[in-house]
């Protein structure tokens, strides 16, 4: 039989791979949408010097380049969109 412990880690266990698949997913769809509307994208993670985790996500194209840094890497990617956004529009816009 569980315990009360066991069950909670269980429990938190499961939400935390929920999360990371559901970050993974949200991570891909706008990848797909940034390589669909024509822009090159890239990004890393890594460690600054007190061991925090510094995620950057870099997109080029059409003639305008974003650069953004966050401490996690959906953000970083969800504002990077949000940047694009707005420039995005006023192509189409001219079109």
């Amino acid at each position: 039989m569980f315990t009360d412990a066991q069950t909670a880690s269980d429990t938190s266990t499961a939400a935390l791979t929920r999360n990371k698949i559901s970050t993974e997913i949200l991570v891909t769809a706008i990848s797909l949408t940034l390589g669909k509307a024509g822009w090159s994208y890239g990004y890393v993670s890594a460690l600054d010097r007190k061991g925090r985790t510094i995620c950057i996500v870099d997109a080029h194209g059409y003639g305008m380049r974003f650069v953004v840094r966050a401490d996690q890497i959906l953000t970083a990617f969800l504002e990077l969109e949000r940047a694009i956004h707005e420039p995005a529009v006023s192509l189409v816009l001219k079109s």
